[in-house]
């Protein structure tokens, strides 16, 4: 998302400082005393380039528009559509937060847009609907962490749709046959969301140790909140985790 909204700048030639920002120190937030220097020196360039990165965020609303309209057409019909899109259009939320440099309304879309393709999922779980879904599964978890909720939510979901209203069995296959096929299709949702998210980071530090890595939370540092700085009490586990994701 952040990226989306730096091209601008970066097609204009404005690259940043020429310093890299320094993260070993967990409570130093570089990026706001950078940004009150740009800010300081430069107020009328500074702000053209944040005018141009929120225009770049707007398409994040409109797959939101479009893709919240589509589902209630199909749903309801014709005009149960046109309500959701004019809601989704007059919403303050919607308004407040898809022209910000923030994760929030492009997170917000793209869940949209993988629970519709899951839904699609639900109702015939082809390849086609697999590779749809999987890619916006990946495009979900690259705009917030947050969407990791998925890989437990959606098995949870396909479980209530293959009990409930006698959904256990597809036309022409047995019950054991249609579960087989919609858990190898599931794993296979899981498999391509995963590679890409690894994609968009082009593949940096998959497959790496957990107990490499550096975090900078009490939580995961298991460092003092007094003297925080980066950790890992992970680090002399006993059994090794490599990490599926960067």
């Amino acid at each position: 998302m952040k990226q989306i909204a730096a091209l601008p700048a970066y097609l204009l030639g404005h690259h940043g400082p020429d310093e890299l920002f320094d993260a070993s120190d967990a409570k130093d937030r570089s990026e706001f005393s950078r940004g009150r220097q740009f800010l300081a020196q430069d107020p009328e360039q500074a702000i053209r380039l944040i005018t141009y990165g929120r225009w770049a965020c707007l398409p994040f609303g409109l797959i939101g528009l479009l893709v919240s309209m589509q589902w209630v057409y199909e749903l309801y019909g014709r005009l149960a559509g046109y309500l959701a899109a004019a809601l989704w259009i007059a919403s303050p939320t919607v308004l407040g937060h898809m022209p910000l440099i923030t994760a929030d309304g492009a997170a917000t879309s793209f869940g949209l847009l993988a629970s519709y393709a899951f839904w699609h999922f639900l109702r015939d779980s082809t390849w086609l609907n697999t590779w749809f879904v999987g890619f916006a599964l990946g495009i979900c978890l690259l705009t917030k962490t947050f969407w990791i909720i998925l890989f437990v939510l959606w098995p949870v979901m396909l479980i209530c749709w293959l009990v409930s209203n006698g959904r256990g069995e597809i036309p022409g296959l047995t019950r054991a046959q249609t579960w087989l096929k919609v858990w190898s299709r599931l794993a296979a949702v899981m498999g391509l969301g995963l590679a890409t998210l690894n994609l968009g980071y082009a593949f940096s530090d998959v497959g790496m140790p957990l107990g490499d890595f550096k975090f900078h939370s009490f939580t995961l540092s298991g460092q003092p909140l007094e003297r925080l700085t980066s950790g890992n009490r992970f680090q002399n586990s006993l059994i090794p985790f490599y990490s599926p994701s960067p």
